[in-house]
């Protein structure tokens, strides 16, 4: 191995070091050094550390915002979605910075955006449409709502009833405080197992983590997020057909889902069905054509029929 491989690797590997110690500073240093090294374009580990670090911009930018940083947790934030662009939950993150500054407009376009990625994300849907009732859309404000609880029934419960009341009632400020709380519901611990097993995932204890993803879908079974991480630990594990059992009910949540159909054919082309990994890619591509990752992986598989 030459010197200069030797460092490459010495940047990577502090880089995951740091990652699983949740230090996303250094972490986002060593990631960064590797990326401007001669590693080759396209190569399995350029991949994964350019996957890394989108992560360890996500994490930092979650950290300075607990303490309300909010310059630094815009900045973080939107330096992860130039990596992870169709991550609906980093569009989500960026959308609760801009509401905490007051800039609702801001907000609803993120959230707009993570709602086209992920139809069924009910958080987006709950969150934008609080913002349009307080811009007196009731009407617009209502259907979203409504949708949401369709995706997420932890939201349907006394308060959404006494809300709507008083929404019928013409008490829309209280309407609007209900409502508001219905942020505070279950779907809070659902979160809570979910990022305990993204953390348990990321430090290789990869039994915990399914056992996490598991707990959160016991609350809400229908969540494509969760299925697809649940899918990815399982694929870790050497379990690919268990993973495409997941990845696929991620996409019977939601239909337009890249990453899940992406995960599919990895798990495809790990049991050596390529026709089937095949047919994954491209429905990704379907749906976003300009993803490079994927038309060289497609490139890649199809070389070898």
């Amino acid at each position: 191995m030459t010197t200069s491989s030797l460092r490459r690797s010495d940047c990577y590997t502090t880089g995951v070091e740091m990652f699983d110690q949740g230090l996303y500073a250094d972490a986002i240093v060593g990631f960064e050094q590797f990326l401007k090294s001669e590693e080759p374009e396209g190569s399995p580990r350029r991949r994964l550390a350019l996957f890394y670090l989108g992560e360890a911009r996500a994490q930092l930018a979650q950290q300075y915002f607990g303490h309300h940083a909010l310059d630094k947790a815009e900045r973080e934030i939107k330096r992860a979605i130039d990596i992870h662009p169709r991550y609906p939950d980093l569009r989500y993150q960026l959308a609760c910075v801009y509401k905490l500054r007051g800039s609702c407009n801001w907000a609803a376009h993120e959230l707009e955006a993570a709602v086209e990625i992920n139809p069924r994300f009910a958080k987006a849907l709950l969150l934008l449409g609080l913002i349009r009732y307080q811009e007196c859309r009731y009407e617009e404000a209502l259907v979203l709502i409504k949708r949401a609880v369709e995706v997420e029934p932890a939201y349907s419960t006394e308060t959404l009833a006494e809300a709507l009341a008083a929404h019928t009632q013409g008490r829309f400020d209280e309407s609007l405080r209900k409502l508001t709380s219905l942020q505070a519901t279950q779907v809070d611990e659902i979160e809570y197992y979910y990022r305990l097993g993204r953390e348990r995932q990321r430090r290789g204890d990869l039994q915990e983590a399914i056992k996490n993803y598991r707990e959160a879908l016991s609350i809400r079974p229908e969540y494509p997020d969760i299925r697809n991480q649940l899918g990815l630990a399982l694929l870790a594990i050497g379990d690919p057909k268990s993973a495409i059992v997941e990845f696929e009910k991620a996409l019977q949540a939601n239909p337009f889902f890249v990453c899940a159909m992406v995960n599919s054919a990895r798990a495809y082309r790990q049991l050596g069905d390529v026709n089937l990994a095949v047919d994954n890619y491209r429905r990704a591509l379907r749906i976003d054509p300009e993803n490079e990752d994927v038309k060289e992986a497609l490139e890649e598989l199809v070389n070898e029929l």
